[in-house]
């Protein structure tokens, strides 16, 4: 097992998702930073300051969406600037929203956990899962307790869920977007980020211990990989086959262990859908 580092020196990297150039987007969740890296241009801090950004999809039109404590907002490559995004439910705004991502329509799935209890240490209040469409409704499909990573099957009839602290878990979605028959797919508590390959088997990133985990594709579990991070957060693959695998990962109590690793993988992943708003 060959191990690249493509980034280090930062607290806890979360998020990674390459564009249609080949650029790598991520964030150090903890230090609250987003990021891009490129082998021609190395790694650079888009936004030193954006908190807690724990997800990112990248739009038809180029703009790089990503979520944080305030809601979502999308980074124009050519100019360089972020703008948020209007995320309203009911007439409430809808901040702290982690994990995100697109489905085959171009609509974005997400959820809402409580950062504000993780910073202060208080018990932590359930989330939401929402979708926004296309013409940026959004519309809310059911609480959930921590809701973390997502990943659509290539037709796009079911979608996996990370909800860490009690496992990744399965739904079907209908024809209008909405999610039912909620079934466990792996038990594994400390999931995080997770990556679907071409046989349907699962990759999680498990944020308590230095394991990314793999499941096969009817939920047994494979060979999972030893990383030199305490926490891994997440993955996504890349390459132009799509067999490397992107970690992130770091440490949550101590700052400068974090960064993103690059692996090679036997099975290719699945590209990851684009979202189509009017941002």
């Amino acid at each position: 097992m060959t191990i690249e580092v493509i980034a280090d020196g930062f607290w806890l990297t979360e998020c990674p998702r390459f564009d249609a150039d080949g650029m790598l987007y991520f964030s150090d969740v903890m230090g609250h930073k987003f990021c891009c890296y490129s082998s021609a241009g190395g790694v650079q801090v888009i936004d030193d300051g954006r908190r807690f950004v724990g997800g990112c999809v990248i739009n038809m039109d180029g703009l790089v969406i990503h979520s944080g404590f305030d809601g979502l907002a999308a980074f124009d490559p050519l100019t360089n600037a972020s703008k948020p995004i209007e995320t309203t439910l009911d007439g409430r705004a809808i901040g702290s929203i982690n994990d995100i991502e697109a489905d085959k329509h171009g609509n974005i799935y997400g959820g809402t956990i409580d950062l504000a209890g993780f910073e202060n240490g208080t018990p932590q209040e359930p989330g939401i899962i929402f979708r926004l469409d296309t013409s940026g409704l959004i519309t809310e499909l059911g609480p959930v307790g921590t809701p973390n990573g997502l990943a659509f099957n290539p037709d796009g009839s079911k979608v996996y869920l990370s909800e860490s602290g009690e496992g990744v878990f399965v739904y079907e979605v209908r024809p209008n977007g909405t999610l039912e028959n909620r079934q466990l797919f792996a038990s594994v508590e400390d999931c995080d980020g997770i990556a679907l390959d071409e046989k349907g088997g699962l990759w999680v990133a498990r944020y308590m211990c230095n394991e990314l985990a793999y499941f096969n594709a009817d939920g047994s579990e494979g060979n999972s990989l030893q990383l030199p991070y305490n926490s891994v957060t997440s993955v996504v693959f890349g390459g132009e086959d799509l067999r490397e695998l992107y970690i992130t990962g770091g440490d949550l109590q101590e700052t400068g262990t974090g960064g993103v690793i690059r692996m090679s993988c036997e099975t290719p992943g699945l590209p990851c859908y684009m979202s189509r708003l009017n941002c």
